[in-house]
């Protein structure tokens, strides 16, 4: 074999040895990336999974108070209408007050200008 046929083929060797090692080189890159992209695949997945629950937390705290707002409401409804009733007493008490007030003045007066005694007043009984 002449010089030119020998180093032609030790030069073929050289880069058929630089390409396979390129090529082996290349390929753990490729499965060292493609490992990559899995693990952010699955930190992806992770995260949607955890963004569905808080989803469903804020949605079941939006129900929630959703609920007690309602409730608030009934509460504030029913405090309004224990004090109309509480007023509304408290307006007939003022003037079954003034209504015998007014009626023990008379009573007074006539006393002291007739010198009589006091009217016999009938107590009715509630009780049966």
């Amino acid at each position: 074999m002449s010089n030119l046929t020998k180093l032609v083929l030790g030069l073929g060797a050289v880069g058929f040895t630089a390409w396979l090692v390129m090529f082996l080189s290349m390929n753990s890159r490729l499965n060292e990336a493609i490992l990559r992209l899995e693990t952010a695949q699955a930190r992806l997945d992770a995260g949607l999974e955890s963004l569905s629950l808080a989803r469903k937390a804020v949605d079941s705290v939006r129900t929630d108070l959703g609920r007690f707002s309602i409730y608030l409401k009934d509460i504030q409804a029913r405090v309004e209408i224990l004090d109309l009733h509480e007023r509304t007493g408290d307006a007939q008490f003022k003037n079954q007050k003034d209504v015998i007030l007014r009626r023990l003045r008379e009573l007074y007066r006539d006393v002291e200008a007739t010198g009589k005694g006091l009217p016999e007043i009938p107590v009715v009984d509630n009780q049966g």
